[in-house]
């Protein structure tokens, strides 16, 4: 099936925001595995030149970034820098920390509980909701089903 990224974007659900700050040394120590960011504790390079991001979905969510010298995911990233989600933004604070902006928890596709229960309590059924978060399924009536 077809899933639609959710993110909070959409207004369903007021933006879950986190903000995580990083130390050069905090850094340092999340990235020290990676090629091309050894140099992080020399203090040359603002540290958000160590994370660039190549790509992102209609959404933001990240497709492809690059820590250091090694690409991948936005997913694989948010989880090596620990934040919620693939949907995050980097910068750098005075002071030589980075500041890395999260929205969101998860990868962003499938149906958010939370997205369910606000459309539920402005009166959303179950047929509506389905359609809503899977666009190419068909949802069946289910009031024809007999329980015994």
């Amino acid at each position: 099936p077809q899933l639609k990224s959710m993110d909070g974007k959409d207004g369903q659900l007021t933006r879950a925001v986190t903000i995580t700050v990083y130390s050069r040394r905090e850094l340092a120590e999340l990235l020290w595995e990676i090629p091309g960011t050894e140099d992080i504790l020399e203090g040359k390079k603002p540290l958000s030149s160590y994370i660039i991001i190549e790509s992102r979905d209609s959404s933001g969510y990240i497709e492809e970034i690059s820590l250091g010298n090694r690409k991948m995911t936005g997913e694989e990233a948010a989880q090596l820098l620990q934040v919620s989600s693939g949907c995050f933004y980097v910068s750098d604070l005075s002071g030589g920390s980075l500041k890395i902006m999260t929205f969101g928890s998860g990868s962003g596709y499938g149906m958010s509980l939370a997205g369910a229960s606000v459309m539920a309590s402005r009166g959303g059924d179950y047929r509506e909701i389905l359609e809503y978060y899977f666009p190419v399924c068909q949802v069946n009536n289910f009031s024809s089903f007999r329980t015994e």
